[in-house]
């Protein structure tokens, strides 16, 4: 995906496309970060790649500049089933990522839904984030249907004041975070004071593009502190632009699994059954023979594999980490690898990972 873009070297740190040095909502600029920077005035269009004909553009937003110093941000991204919420959340990672990666400054991107560049993909990813791992430095965290992660807490349980404290904390650790929901009223009040914008997003042109509508809502930006409407409302916002070419993020993002609900009884099932069911993993294999990997490497490993001989995945998998040199190696890159090579990383009867031929 690396022809999505011609990016120029801007000079600076670049450290994401989250941290800029200002922003300028309808014509009026304030001092300080902001989630997108683009030194735009409001309504302006930037582009993935060269837009549909007739719409104008200005520079790619790989050389957006950035500031020197880094704050970390939250957005909520908000609007009616299919809209191009999870597309643009996904395009702007995607774009983060990379920027990051040829300004010298690279980002780990984590996400709760499957996506072909996240560095670590799973549906457990908040109840991961709340033990602090050791990746979750300066990190890019994308949250899909984050109102079923986080819901609201009108009987305050341990958990929701838990992702409370979690949102404040993990902001210490330099990670941003992008979520999205249909309606973020259902999201407690306490998470709410922890976002810093609020984007409605529209579909352009059958997903060619996707125009959001930001919302100030705290005023910390444009410092409008009036009273507003709750939800947003649109004719409301801050500032507004268009992102075209997202089109190309089809095919690089997976969103059929079922996002299960932290009160569930059965959430595990749930999870378990979404992420098999959506090709995360190929089928069901019969159980050959297990071999003991014991001390060979990556490639003698991956040698002995036949149709009779299979390797469970978690005994791979740190060894993978160690020989391909990839200390945050998640499971969703492990199997892409895997049957990128030819081989079948899949569920057996008796409910192991394993690989096979």
């Amino acid at each position: 995906m690396t022809d999505l873009f011609l990016p120029q070297k801007t000079g600076d740190d670049g450290l994401s496309l989250l941290t800029p040095k200002g922003m300028q909502f309808q014509g009026r600029r304030k001092d300080g970060l902001a989630l997108l920077e683009p030194w735009l005035p409001a309504g302006e269009e930037i582009s993935m790649s060269p837009p549909p004909q007739g719409q104008a553009t200005i520079r790619s937003p790989m050389d957006l500049r950035t500031g020197r110093s880094f704050l970390p941000r939250v957005a909520i991204l908000f609007g009616r089933r299919g809209q191009g919420k999870t597309l643009w959340l996904t395009a702007m990672l995607w774009m983060m990522k990379e920027r990051g990666r040829l300004q010298g400054t690279p980002r780990f991107v984590a996400t709760n839904y499957w996506t072909s560049f996240s560095d670590h993909a799973s549906p457990y990813l908040l109840d991961e984030l709340q033990e602090f791992p050791d990746w979750a430095y300066n990190a890019i965290i994308g949250i899909d249907e984050v109102v079923d992660l986080l819901p609201s807490a009108r009987a305050m349980s341990n958990y929701t004041l838990l992702s409370q404290s979690f949102f404040r904390q993990i902001r210490k650790r330099g990670c941003e975070v992008l979520a999205a929901t249909q309606f973020p009223q259902e999201l407690s009040r306490g998470i709410l004071r922890q976002v810093d914008f609020f984007l409605e997003t529209e579909l352009v042109q059958y997903g060619k593009g996707v125009r959001t509508y930001w919302h100030d809502w705290w005023g910390q930006f444009t410092g409008q502190y009036k009273q507003r409407y709750w939800p947003p409302e649109r004719d409301a916002h801050d500032y507004a632009f268009t992102l075209w070419g997202t089109d190309q993020m089809f095919g690089h993002y997976r969103t059929e699994e079922v996002v299960a609900t932290v009160v569930s009884d059965s959430r595990d099932e749930i999870i378990s059954q979404q992420w098999q069911e959506g090709d995360m993993f190929i089928g069901d294999i019969e159980k050959g023979e297990v071999q003991n990997v014991g001390r060979r490497s990556f490639s003698e490993i991956l040698d002995m594999i036949d149709g009779n001989t299979v390797v469970l995945l978690d005994d791979l998998m740190d060894i993978a980490r160690e020989d391909l040199d990839l200390p945050y190696l998640s499971m969703t890159r492990l199997r892409d690898i895997l049957t990128g090579m030819g081989f079948i990383v899949a569920q057996d009867d008796e409910g192991d990972w394993v690989v096979s031929k």
